[in-house]
């Protein structure tokens, strides 16, 4: 009698932990990523270099660049390139030079991991010059958890959230043991990815909250099955 009690009172109480759950879903898909942009010099030394838009957070960056005049590529006998790369807020966090690469003919060098710690966008200059002739060319690029940028999969992400929940709550209210143990697996795996990965360009507090909404329910709704596997309740 009490089981019929509670799967008549579930329509109810699926409704509203799923308007919950829809008014998280709506802050993510309104948020906007900040805006870049990337410029190149136009100075007597010319630096060509990847498009770096995204950088995964605490992930080292291989950076690699050329530097040619009117008339030939430039080494190192003429030659010397540096980075510089500032934070969101403006900190001063690389000055480093270049090596130069014969085999490639390119200027390149590795940035620690460190210096992509913090999320959101950090500016970049680099500097060739000469005794006679100078190059630079300048921009930004966005660290993000994942080091993916703008909204093109946040489609995706949110078909796999509902997915998840659906399949959850469809076992969980409809007395399926194994479909609701395996909904709240996934559901935890799924709360602590977000904790590790974000989603897509967001990782801050709202996220976090969803993690630990989505790791509580799923534990729940797992664990009230084992229960009711072996007849506890």
């Amino acid at each position: 009698m009490q089981k019929n009690l509670f799967l008549k009172q579930g329509g109810m109480a699926k409704l509203v932990v799923l308007s919950f759950f829809f008014l998280f879903m709506i802050s993510f898909i309104s948020a906007v990523p900040p805006v870049q942009t990337s410029t190149i010099g136009t100075e007597t030394i010319n630096v060509y270099y990847p498009p770096y838009e995204y950088m995964p957070q605490n992930q080292a960056m291989y950076l690699n660049i050329h530097a040619t005049n009117a008339s030939s590529i430039l080494t190192n006998i003429t030659t010397s390139c540096n980075v510089h790369i500032y934070d969101n807020g403006g900190s001063h966090l690389v000055t480093e030079e270049l090596s130069y690469k014969n085999v490639d003919s390119d200027w390149e060098t590795t940035l620690l991991a460190g210096n992509f710690s913090t999320l959101g966008i950090h500016a970049w200059i680099l500097q060739c010059n000469t005794s006679s002739e100078v190059g630079t060319a300048s921009g930004a690029f966005e660290v993000t958890p994942s080091g993916q940028g703008g909204n093109s999969n946040i489609v995706f992400y949110v078909f796999i959230i509902l997915m998840i929940y659906a399949i959850t709550f469809f076992g969980f209210f409809n007395g399926n043991i194994p479909i609701t143990i395996l909904g709240g697996m996934c559901m935890m795996f799924l709360g602590i990815y977000t904790i590790t990965n974000g989603i897509i360009i967001y990782r801050d507090v709202l996220t976090n909250y969803f993690s630990y909404v989505t790791i509580s329910v799923g534990a729940i709704c797992a664990f009230w099955a084992l229960l009711e596997q072996f007849d506890v309740i």
